[in-house]
């Protein structure tokens, strides 16, 4: 049996934000309508058989292990200063009650 005798015509009711969710789509990835329903219909698919296997096997796969974040990425996404104070002022805040922390122990007091 050829393929346009297995097709089926269907008609489906979509809100306005999905109807412009599909037409981004299609606009983004240059494709049709059917295209566009026939890679997601593939996706659903693949989602399904994933969802299918026992937990273990999803831990394993890429898709799920999210990548370390370098540093690079949050610069910059903190306001100055942190915590109201300066870091340099915070520094030499905690150098000094470690030393005195130290001499404190080094005498026996603590």
């Amino acid at each position: 049996m050829n393929e346009t005798a297995m097709m089926t015509q269907r008609q489906i009711q979509l809100s306005p934000q999905q109807t412009s969710r599909l037409n981004r789509l299609i606009e983004i990835y240059h494709l049709n309508e059917s295209q566009l329903i026939d890679k997601a219909l593939d996706i659903l698919a693949t989602l399904t058989d994933l969802l299918n296997k026992p937990s273990e096997k999803l831990l394993k796969l890429d898709l799920l292990h999210k990548p370390r974040r370098q540093w690079r990425e949050i610069v910059g996404t903190a306001t100055y200063p942190l915590v109201g104070e300066d870091a340099q002022t915070w520094v030499s805040r905690n150098r000094l009650e470690g030393d005195a922390q130290r001499e404190l122990q080094g005498r026996g007091n603590i």
